[in-house]
């Protein structure tokens, strides 16, 4: 075998070693590549989840002040319904 047949041949493997290679490297960037949509589909849903609990979380917090506000506004009910109770109570002492 000559040296340029040789070479050629040397040449001919080294070239089908980095084809391999470059299918195998295409191979695994697709797989990554649908991994990285994968992903991002759970970021997304992730995502819309979170907004949807910071949402029910601002209605609860909504909901427990409105809560306390009628607390409040029944206690002031009843101070005042005491306040009169003891007005009469002064009226019918200084008959």
């Amino acid at each position: 075998m000559s040296e340029v047949d040789k070479l050629t041949a040397s040449i001919v493997s080294k070239v089908k070693t980095l084809v391999e290679q470059n299918n195998s490297l295409k191979e695994k960037y697709n797989e990554l590549l649908s991994e990285h949509v994968k992903c991002n589909k759970i970021i997304e849903d992730q995502s819309k989840e979170l907004e949807k609990l910071k949402n029910s979380n601002r209605n609860l917090i909504v909901t427990e002040l409105v809560k306390q506000a009628e607390g409040k506004s029944e206690v002031k009910w009843k101070i005042e319904e005491m306040m009169r109770e003891i007005d009469k109570s002064i009226g019918l002492l200084n008959r």
